[in-house]
């Protein structure tokens, strides 16, 4: 991973703050980079965004960031038309290509999680005797603790 290019004196502190946050997750791929590194230094930014930005925008830029770095996220992952050729290359190529063009679906997410928070809480005696010795993650995290972050990733996931 190389080293981001300065980001310019013109580009707003919001805004600046926001590639940073953004910049320092380590899971973003070339691609993802590179479009970071592109809202950073584009002088295209300066005179066709932050310039004719209305006064109201002032501290929210942060915000367009956001919006654009998830657009392009998004729009990566959206499925690819199918081929209009019966070539075998392109359809192996298309195929090949699905599993990186899926987003997750968070709601299941959400439903799959009070499932589980469903199955503890009607089983909670038997969870609570064999917690220590079927838990194989962090011994410190109790049965309570681990019920209590799933039902915040349950709430968080349906918003």
């Amino acid at each position: 991973m190389s080293e981001p290019p300065p980001i310019p004196d013109w580009v707003p502190e919001a805004a600046r703050r926001a590639i940073a946050e953004l910049r320092s997750y380590p899971w973003l791929d070339d691609a993802e980079r590179e479009m970071l590194d592109r809202l950073a230094t584009y002088v295209a930014m300066k005179t066709g965004v932050w310039e004719k930005l209305p006064s109201e925008a002032k501290g929210f830029e942060g915000s367009v960031i956001h919006w654009a770095w998830v657009a392009f996220v998004v729009f990566r992952r959206q499925r690819r038309p199918y081929p209009k050729t019966k070539s075998k290359a392109k359809w192996d190529e298309w195929r090949e290509a699905l599993p990186r063009q899926t987003l997750p679906h968070f709601s299941h997410t959400a439903g799959l999680l009070g499932f589980v928070l469903e199955q503890m809480s009607r089983h909670y005696g038997d969870a609570q005797a064999y917690w220590q010795r079927f838990w194989e993650g962090d011994k410190n995290l109790t049965l309570d603790q681990a019920i209590a972050i799933m039902g915040q990733g349950a709430r968080s996931t349906r918003k």
